[in-house]
């Protein structure tokens, strides 16, 4: 959360490229897999974008508060 108006700091941004890295390497491995493995990375897929929107309210709350 950066300062109000201003821009985000590096722990966000290093945060956010983390979820997208992940979610981008579980979507790639659930095409090219097969199986049960497939299942699992939509599976894991998800969660992880359901913990970034969960991590989204809760700065949104922090920011808010201020």
């Amino acid at each position: 959360m950066g300062k109000i108006g201003g821009v985000y700091s590096f722990n966000s941004m290093l945060s956010n490229m983390i979820f997208v890295s992940l979610v981008v390497i579980s979507l790639v491995i659930f095409l090219i897999s097969q199986g049960t493995l497939r299942l699992a990375m939509l599976e894991i897929a998800t969660a992880i974008i359901s913990l970034k929107l969960l991590y989204i309210v809760h700065n949104q709350s922090k920011e808010n508060h201020f």
